[in-house]
């Protein structure tokens, strides 16, 4: 056994989970914010004339699970190819929003759909899931960086604060799955399937929905059924 190896593993993962409890803490609590103030997220929490601390902290702890996961990524892999993937995804996905809205949401998704196929032939198995959360982190992460918090400003023009708002829904849905996937690292029931990918992609699908559970109010119930059958879709699945 390589103590040196285990030793970084042990404490690296503990700060990826440190850092991931706090990030994903802070983003159901605005969510909350958004919730019970009837507004969103950046007007919530926006300061007079500032970023107000608690964004700098929010930037911290999003840079803290991010770091650490690219070094758990590379340390447990070594797949050096994986940092640029996941850099090339975020300016794909930001570059998407920015210029089409109107059809973003759809080529967003064929788009998953594609990198979830070209993974499961690539990779499979446990490294799925695990690049896949780590892709998805990534968006959230550069998000956080240079779309949400820029927008908490006071002195942020409509633009920048609709932009903020914007990306701050798209990780009210992202986290969940995202979480789901890191999970799924210890589950090989899961991850291990023959119908590792199709699987994958349903997983997606049904955390994203959870977010209506967790946070919906008229539409929590249809959104319990649909989490529910893409659960036992799932079931199914990995048990054949």
């Amino acid at each position: 056994m390589d103590i040196a190896f285990e030793w970084s593993h042990y404490i690296l993962r503990w700060f990826h989970v440190m850092g991931g409890i706090s990030w994903v803490g802070s983003s159901l609590y605005f969510l909350y914010i958004g919730r019970v103030t009837a507004a969103n997220e950046p007007a919530a929490v926006r300061g007079g004339g500032h970023v107000p601390a608690t964004a700098g902290w929010f930037k911290r702890e999003t840079a803290l699970t991010w770091v650490s996961g690219v070094l758990l990524l590379l340390l447990l892999y070594f797949h050096y190819l994986s940092i640029p993937a996941l850099v090339v995804a975020w300016l794909v996905y930001d570059r998407l929003w920015l210029a089409r809205r109107d059809v973003a949401a759809g080529v967003s998704a064929v788009l998953l759909a594609l990198l979830v196929w070209g993974l499961g032939v690539y990779h499979g198995g446990r490294l799925l899931y695990i690049e896949l959360g780590a892709l998805l982190g990534t968006l959230m992460a550069g998000n956080v960086w240079f779309r949400i918090v820029p927008g908490l400003a006071a002195q942020a023009d409509e633009k920048t604060s609709a932009l903020a708002r914007q990306r701050s829904a798209h990780n009210n849905y992202l986290v969940f799955p995202t979480v789901a996937l890191m999970v799924s690292n210890h589950v090989p029931g899961v991850n291990a399937s023959a119908y590792g990918a199709a699987v994958l992609a349903l997983l997606v699908v049904a955390f994203g929905v959870a977010r209506h559970v967790v946070a919906g109010r008229k539409r929590r119930l249809w959104a319990l059924g649909g989490v529910l059958a893409l659960l036992a879709a799932m079931v199914a699945l990995t048990a054949a």
